[in-house]
């Protein structure tokens, strides 16, 4: 599984990306993960829309790298331009969806909780 890939904070990503660079890596981690990620014009649902952010509901149909597995995920984003330019993307998805698709074992490959558990 990529570096930084078990919330996106329980598959091990960032909920929170800023800056080129780290959005770069996250998209980049993704396709890791699903290399045939991607969703259609249909399957986006944009809820806010103002010159400074967009706020939308987007399903995407992909397959797990690691597994050959199919998942079917709605995601919820958020994202905040400034002069043209992303500055914060942040996400949400199903992850216990993700889990199943991507771990050889599907949720029981997913470790016991400690005694804090922290979903961001």
């Amino acid at each position: 599984m990529c570096s930084r890939c078990l919330t996106f904070v329980s598959l091990g990503l960032e909920p929170r990306h800023v800056g080129r660079e780290n959005i770069r890596g996250l998209i980049s981690d993704v396709l890791e993960l699903f290399p045939d990620f991607k969703f259609e014009p249909k399957d986006v649902r944009v809820r806010i829309d103002t010159p400074t952010q967009a706020f939308a509901e987007y399903v995407a149909h992909s397959t797990a790298a690691a597994t050959g597995r199919q998942v079917h995920q709605l995601f919820f984003g958020l994202v905040e331009v400034d002069n043209g330019q992303i500055t914060l993307l942040r996400e949400a998805l199903n992850t216990l969806a993700s889990a199943q698709a991507v771990l050889p074992h599907g949720a029981a490959d997913v470790p016991a909780p400690a005694k804090e558990v922290s979903a961001f």
